[in-house]
Formats: C-alpha cells, structure tokens, sequence
C-alpha cells in the first residue's frame, strides 16, 4: 500500500539524515520503499485483500506491543530470554514434572533496591 505522504517524507528525513551522519549518500532504491507498506505474505489475492491483511497486521501488532508492556511490568525478561535447554521438552506428563530437579539458578529473585518502610523513617529522622 502506498504510505500516507507525511509517513513517507518523514521516513526519507530519517533515511537522508542517517546517510549523512556516515557521510553516505542514501540508497535510491531504500527512498523508494519509504513511500510504501510492504507486506509479504504467502496468501494469495484470492485468499486475502490488502485491507485483510492490513486489519491482520493491526491486530498482531496490539498483541505485540501488550505482551511488551505485560514483560515489562512484570520484569519477565529474564524468565522470557532464556535459551531453551533438554529439560523444557523432557516432560510428557504431570508424574514426570514431579520427578524434575531444575537448576537453582535459573530461578532468580530481584534484590530489593529501595529500603523497607521502617529503615525510610528512621533515615528521614536522621
């Protein structure tokens, strides 16, 4: 779909401005893109219309964007990012999981920064 012409003069200010900052020249082909929404897909026209798909990629992105918000208010990048290991497939039932002995260090707890409420007033005190 062809971009709104204040997306795109935007995005090609932003694509000049980075050229310049490496003491390039931006790539024509690259100013080019910035005029459009490209999509891939491998729907076909039958299957669905450009409208479809673009209310699809609206909804996925709401999902993204609120799982974001959950990981960081929660603080589960450090639960999220892990590399998968031999143990996370090793479970085929719930006998099975009651047997599992994980790795203390793959459970972590935050240190508290801030000082509990009774060492804040006898600081204000002071």
């Amino acid at each position: 779909m062809r971009a709104d012409p204040k997306v795109s003069a935007a995005r090609r200010a932003e694509r000049r401005k980075k050229a310049r900052d490496c003491g390039k020249n931006p790539c024509p082909k690259g100013l080019l893109r910035d005029g459009w929404h490209l999509m891939l897909t491998n729907l076909s026209r039958e299957q669905a219309d450009v409208s479809q798909l673009a209310t699809i990629y609206r909804a996925r992105w709401a999902v993204e964007i609120q799982f974001r918000a959950w990981k960081q208010a929660l603080n589960l990048s450090n639960a999220l990012n892990r590399k998968s290991n031999e143990h996370h497939l090793q479970a085929r039932d719930l006998a099975e999981l009651d047997a599992f002995d994980p790795d203390p260090r793959h459970v972590e707890r935050d240190k508290r920064t801030r000082k509990s409420p009774a060492e804040s007033g006898i600081l204000a005190l002071n």
